[in-house]
């Protein structure tokens, strides 16, 4: 298993994995936000050369968690895709592949990135949320947004990470954010 730290927020455990994911095992789900898939193939249509490793290494690190945790399903807080200009066949094949080895539910808040793609192909098998969605004590969100109605929420983001700095190196990391009533996923 994976390293984690296990917290208690609103009541419920929840672990904060190394994997920049959230599990909440009493509902079987692995978090997780902003994964901007199509992002690297935005950008070299752009004509700006990046490397192809994000994406993949993206498929394989939630299929491993879900496979690990037992998890039933996997929420997604947000900005799936980065831009339709980056969703390609090879893009569309990858993740409906990845689809079929995924065993479980996969629901999908709209983010501000994803406004701007239509649909994706059913073939994906996931379930798009447009606003907020709300499981037992929590609101489940893209953009942060702290309440007043008793549910605390849990959103993505603005990527939040913390720096370490000696007087020869510098080291940002990303990270995990809780207040009193909102949490930010890195």
């Amino acid at each position: 298993m994976a390293s984690y730290l296990s917290c208690h927020i609103a009541g419920e455990e929840l672990w904060c994995l190394a994997e920049k994911a959230l599990f909440w095992p009493q509902q079987k789900t692995i978090i997780v936000a902003d994964l901007h898939w199509g992002k690297a193939e935005t950008f070299q249509r752009a004509g700006i050369p990046v490397p192809q490793t994000g994406f993949s290494q993206d498929l394989a690190r939630l299929l491993r968690l879900v496979h690990e945790t037992k998890a039933e399903r996997l929420l997604i807080l947000g900005d799936l895709i980065h831009s339709p200009r980056g969703l390609s066949a090879e893009l569309h094949e990858s993740v409906a592949s990845w689809r079929k080895e995924l065993d479980a539910e996969v629901l999908w808040i709209e983010g501000n990135h994803d406004r701007r793609v239509s649909k994706v192909p059913a073939s994906w098998g996931m379930q798009r949320i447009v606003g907020d969605w709300t499981q037992g004590p929590f609101r489940f969100t893209h953009e942060p947004k702290e309440s007043d109605d008793g549910f605390y929420s849990l959103c993505g983001h603005i990527h939040p990470v913390v720096q370490m700095r000696s007087r020869l190196d510098r080291l940002r990391l990303p990270c995990f954010w809780f207040e009193e009533t909102l949490g930010v996923l890195p």
